[in-house]
């Protein structure tokens, strides 16, 4: 007989749970420890008969929002990080394979051996690469292999191990583990983690994406960095400029699978309490490469320089003199809110 009644998770129901109404619950039945301010996990104690750790713990760690529960995320990381020295850094450290077994032994336990086990797709990186040619290049590597390598291979394989409960799904997946130079080269996890998903997860978080897209505003996407406003002035004309220097995906920017072509921005100069100095109002900022989907952005070691050249004629011009005479002797800020994107299927999101 299976005891599931053990793990502390077991009694969540997760189709219309609050999240904070749960929260209290699991804090006042010790199940998890209240957060710091601004830290987006909880600690987790997890204690068995050949463990006792804190864990982190997030709630619906996917970030599309919502007050009720999807997902629980338990992280499974130790309290070291084996550089040149061992450093201390709690819940951000590498954990060793042994003690992810002993958890998984536990899971075993309280639901009986794991119901499936999913490796990923190779296939999905080889593109252009024939079968035949994979099979004579595996094939070489093995051959070369001893017996305790081959095994070790098979091992290290990333897979996901999966149990169907009834009210909810449980998966752990296992990164490929390594081997750590500074720590007698035991087996270690970076990435291991225990998921708790609701039933019918992605018809769900389908429905909530569409929701959100029909909000989508361009800076909920994208954000271009600035920096560095300087003037320069001439007889009659003078020059106003500010270097481009990354450009960034936000988090809900996968929502929209397309590259971006192009973005329009107004530009703002500010003091250092946000009060608006000036402002250059629809510049546009075309990439020389398409910000695409497998990116989250671009840092440029050559920043771009932009800007604007104004005189006496300009009707902007008192607001970019009356910036230029404060920031003589006056710290200021530059920033760029994106106003519209251009996406390489010609879509437009203003």
């Amino acid at each position: 007989m299976f005891k599931k009644n053990e793990d502390p998770v077991r009694n969540i129901k997760f189709k219309g749970e609050r999240i904070d109404l749960l929260t209290k619950k699991m804090i006042v039945d010790k199940i998890i420890l209240p957060k710091e301010e601004g830290n987006h996990f909880y600690l987790y104690p997890f204690k068995t008969d050949s463990l006792n750790m804190n864990l982190r713990l997030r709630f619906n760690p996917d970030e599309y929002g919502s007050e009720n529960l999807r997902q629980i995320k338990i992280y499974l990381n130790g309290d070291t990080i084996y550089n040149t020295k061992p450093i201390y850094l709690q819940g951000l450290g590498s954990i060793s394979i042994k003690k992810v077994e002993n958890i998984i032994k536990t899971y075993n336990y309280w639901y009986g051996k794991y119901d499936t086990i999913i490796y990923p797709d190779a296939r999905s990186k080889s593109t252009g690469v024939t079968k035949e040619f994979r099979d004579f290049i595996n094939q070489n590597r093995t051959t070369e292999m001893s017996n305790e390598e081959k095994t070790e291979r098979k091992e290290k394989r990333s897979k996901t191990l999966i149990w169907y409960e009834k009210n909810f799904d449980i998966s752990i997946f296992l990164p490929e583990f390594g081997r750590k130079k500074y720590n007698n080269n035991i087996k270690m996890y970076d990435g291991a983690t225990i998921t708790y998903s609701m039933k019918r997860l992605d018809s769900e978080l389908a429905k909530i994406k569409d929701s959100i897209r029909e909000i989508l505003q361009p800076l909920d996407i994208i954000e271009l960095e600035v920096r560095n406003p300087s003037w320069k002035g001439h007889i009659y004309t003078t020059n106003l400029t500010y270097n481009i220097t990354g450009i960034y995906k936000k988090k809900y920017a996968n929502l929209i699978p397309n590259k971006v072509l192009a973005i329009r921005y107004d530009l703002i100069i500010e003091d250092l309490f946000k009060n608006e100095l000036a402002r250059i109002p629809n510049s546009t900022f075309e990439l020389k490469e398409p910000l695409t989907t497998n990116f989250s952005g671009y840092s440029f070691s050559n920043p771009y320089v932009k800007g604007i050249k104004y005189n006496i004629e300009n009707s902007q011009r008192n607001e970019f003199e009356e910036a230029r005479l404060y920031a003589k002797n006056n710290s200021i800020k530059i920033k760029a809110i994106v106003t519209s994107v251009l996406f390489g299927n010609g879509e437009v999101l203003n």
